[in-house]
């Protein structure tokens, strides 16, 4: 799923007042390509990555493995940091996607979607998500598959 002009869905005024409260997971998704690509350089330090096994609700072992990131450095590589900034994205689709039905739901989007990766999904062919999150390429398998779930289609 492409990421360019999601920003005019929202208007220039409204997301400038919605940039403070939006969760980082949602500012993750609608990152215009150039500022991913910034983020991505600079690289995303691993305390991030701690902090986002522990919203998964899956160890953060299970997270390095799944999205091949090492440990050590106080920042993940460039090639790391795409990986984590796309399923920081795919959080962040998951909970548009369900405010978009209905704003005012109380609703664990980063729960959810680490009991969606570690389980068979039939439209996969019965394999895991989790086992997509090593390349970009996986990560928009699943963002496509989320994206028809969530308007209904099943592939």
């Amino acid at each position: 799923m492409q990421r360019c002009g999601r920003n005019s869905m929202l208007g220039a005024v409204q997301l400038d007042l919605l940039e403070d409260v939006m969760d980082k997971y949602v500012r993750a998704y609608l990152t215009e390509p150039l500022e991913r690509v910034g983020a991505i350089r600079d690289g995303v330090e691993q305390a991030e990555l701690v902090a986002l096994a522990a919203d998964l609700n899956i160890s953060v072992q299970s997270l390095r493995k799944a999205l091949r990131v090492k440990g050590g450095a106080y920042r993940c590589s460039a090639d790391a940091s795409e990986r984590i900034l796309g399923l920081m994205a795919l959080i962040g689709q998951v909970d548009t996607m369900v405010h978009r039905h209905n704003p005012d739901a109380k609703f664990g989007a980063a729960a959810w979607l680490g009991n969606w990766l570690n389980n068979p999904v039939g439209a996969l062919g019965g394999i895991r998500p989790a086992s997509l999150l090593d390349t970009m390429a996986g990560m928009a398998i699943l963002s496509n598959l989320l994206a028809l779930s969530g308007s209904g289609a099943f592939a």
